[in-house]
């Protein structure tokens, strides 16, 4: 439709015709040349300060695309005095893009303008901290209680979310505990934060404790719970909890839920029921069929899931990001060249953008397929690099032999302010070994680093089985009553492997191994 079109149908505006037709084109024109031609029409005819179609016109291009975001901005700038409702709806937006970061620039912004936030601003805002995993949402807290909001159960649950996301969970729960009126939401985002810092138990815990209270369960809440199950691998507590939802009367599956279960099956290792609960799906979105290969791929079945992946395009399922990563995890452990590069090109042709996770999986893909070259260039062309990224060049490298490149990226992510973990320094050191490096100037000064940035080494966990008994013990650990009966078996188990002609590998540990 032309900007002459638009103008002809709604002009003039004094007629309730003309205004209702206004109002049914921000519902069908989303295109901000569009939008555009609708703010022209509203200077022309008069309507630019009033504050019920401008806030329409601010809604509509906020919630249409993140590009737009810039154009929503400068409407409100012009206003003259835009309400609080006006700021949220860019704060909204803001925090649901990938620069949830500048919800919070603008929410300074709105402050210095005088206008106050209101009891839908601040959750808006924690979704942004969350996102980010900013600790400075303790600092912000205090605007909360300015404002007198402290108070309200909306910004408490988003509260207990955004301190869990930031690893707070003390904070979390104590926000939880003074809670009053204490709903589903609040429960479940105590469960989902426990869940995210590994706390399965914990979470479990937490969702007995609520149904005790006799507080509603919804699909939320047991997609959390399957998902500590399946994290502590505790499949009795899966499978109840699998019945407790049959049981709950549902008329038909939730597909979030059955992906979840899925999950939970998988990584409890009894994939015949995980295979049964996805055919009994209703409908399988992209969800339910990432939940297939991801189970797949973490019991290192790759052939099943890129077999999975070919009966997933053959439904016409579009696969997203964490599907395709899922699949390049596959292909980089088979060595599967070919069809990591069919993978690769399919992400081309479909023009699916490739985010820090997938990068990180190609990068990975192609240095374990021996092409380092072309994960290489992967890895250049990705606009935002975090640790992983860095980590999988750099691994890649020092599997390849090449010590002094993988230095030199070392070097390069550190002045990028990118702050490596405990897998950077292995592939570090890793690089220093093959590089007969190791008591020389590099691993030294990497080790002097791990000591500064305060990380250290993982020992080595183990479980072993002596007289039907299961015992769990970490490297060069005495404490356990049974250590000399374990250490007795386990050199016992070393002798029987060298006479075997075992030859052990350790240039990946980033320590001394004494293998006499």
């Amino acid at each position: 439709m032309s900007g002459t079109s638009i103008s002809s149908k709604i002009n003039p505006f004094h007629g309730g015709d003309g205004i209702f037709i206004l109002l049914s084109l921000f519902h069908k024109h989303k295109t901000l040349h569009h939008l555009k031609q609708i703010h022209s029409v509203l200077v022309t005819s008069g309507l630019s300060h009033n504050s019920f179609f401008l806030d329409q016109l601010v809604t509509t291009i906020a919630a249409s695309q993140p590009t737009h975001l810039a154009y929503a901005s400068l409407l409100v700038d012009r206003i003259e005095a835009p309400v609080t409702h006006l700021w949220n709806s860019i704060i909204r937006a803001f925090s649901a893009s990938s620069e949830p970061q500048r919800s919070l620039l603008f929410y300074a912004k709105m402050r210095t303008t005088g206008v106050a936030p209101d009891k839908h601003t601040f959750p808006l805002l924690l979704k942004s901290f969350s996102k980010l995993k900013n600790e400075n949402a303790f600092q912000f807290y205090a605007h909360i209680v300015k404002f007198g909001l402290s108070s309200d159960q909306f910004v408490k649950n988003s509260l207990i979310s955004v301190f869990s996301c930031c690893g707070c969970l003390e904070s979390a729960c104590q926000v939880f505990d003074e809670s009053t009126q204490k709903d589903v939401i609040s429960w479940t985002a105590l469960i989902d934060g426990y869940v995210k810092n590994d706390q399965a138990v914990e979470a479990m815990k937490c969702f007995m404790e609520m149904r005790l209270m006799g507080v509603r369960v919804d699909e939320v809440t047991i997609v959390s719970v399957l998902c500590a199950a399946g994290m502590a691998g505790d499949i009795l507590f899966g499978r109840w909890l699998h019945g407790f939802y049959v049981e709950t009367g549902r008329v038909q599956w939730d597909v979030y839920v059955g992906s979840a279960l899925l999950d939970m099956y998988m990584k409890c290792g009894y994939h015949d029921d995980a295979r049964k609960v996805f055919k009994e799906l209703p409908s399988k979105n992209v969800v339910s069929w990432s939940a297939l290969i991801a189970g797949y791929v973490q019991c290192k079945r790759y052939k099943d899931a890129l077999l999975v992946l070919k009966y997933m395009l053959s439904e016409h399922v579009k696969p997203n990001q964490f599907t395709l990563t899922s699949v390049l995890t596959s292909c980089a452990d088979l060595g599967a060249l070919d069809q990591g590069r069919s993978v690769h090109g399919y992400i081309y042709r479909h023009k699916i953008q490739v985010n820090s996770l997938l990068g990180t999986a190609l990068v990975d893909m192609y240095a374990k397929c021996g092409c380092l070259g072309e994960g290489l260039s992967v890895f250049r062309k990705l606009l935002t690099k975090d640790v992983f990224a860095w980590t999988a060049v750099i691994s890649g490298l020092a599997m390849g032999g090449n010590a002094l490149d993988a230095l030199n990226f070392f070097s390069r992510m550190l002045q990028s302010a990118v702050l490596p973990n405990e897998v950077t320094f292995i592939a570090v050191l890793s690089a220093c070994s093959h590089g007969g490096l190791v008591d020389e100037g590099p691993a030294s000064g990497i080790r002097k680093l791990m000591k500064g940035k305060r990380v250290e080494k993982i020992m080595g966990c183990s479980w072993i089985e002596v007289n039907g008994a299961v015992f769990e013990f970490t490297a060069f650990d005495e404490s356990h009553s049974e250590s000399d009966d374990i250490y007795m078996m386990l050199d016992n188990m070393f002798f029987q492997l060298k006479r075997a002609g075992y030859d052990p590998d350790t240039n990946l540990f980033g320590f001394e191994i004494d293998e006499s």
